[in-house]
């Protein structure tokens, strides 16, 4: 009796146990393919000088076209500023573990609220797994149609990243 439950404990228990510590570990470079649903309320403006700065926070939800990887079943807390004709936003990343990655989000020359192409997040570091992560993603951002004052769409998007 006592050596079939060893047995057991060997062929289904240990191999359970190693398999998602096998599964928590990501390669530390690759591609990736995403997307993700924002949405967002508009905030306020303030003035500095000529110009007018506004500032909106953004919740994203993120999903790997594959079903699983680098990015899956995320979630992203985003603050978004503005001037006229360009829009930064700074995310912060958060994986189901808790670990974290920053990107800032640079557009120049786009308006938003407008669907646009060519737009690019840069990651600049991150937490656990992430620590020190480096990459990004171009993207497409396609927003759903004006409602007053909210934000609300969606991405779609491929890059890259290394971690050391």
């Amino acid at each position: 009796m006592k050596i079939t439950t060893w047995a057991l404990a060997i062929c289904f228990v240990l191999p359970m146990g190693l398999g998602s510590a096998a599964q928590a570990q990501m390669p530390k470079q690759g591609k990736f393919e995403m997307m993700g649903i924002y949405n967002g309320k508009l905030g306020d403006s303030i003035k500095i000088g000529d110009h007018k700065l506004s500032y909106y926070p953004l919740t994203l939800l993120n999903f790997n076209k594959a079903g699983k990887g680098f990015l899956h079943n995320t979630s992203s807390a985003c603050m978004l500023t503005a001037v006229p004709g360009d829009f930064t936003s700074y995310c912060v990343t958060t994986d189901m573990d808790g670990d974290q990655i920053h990107s800032i989000a640079t557009v120049v020359g786009g308006e938003l609220g407008v669907s646009g192409a060519g737009r690019r997040s840069t990651f600049t570091g991150g937490t656990g797994k992430y620590e020190g992560i480096q990459g990004g993603y171009s993207y497409e951002a396609i927003y759903a149609p004006k409602l007053e004052g909210v934000l609300l769409g969606h991405i779609v998007g491929a890059g890259e990243y290394t971690i050391p």
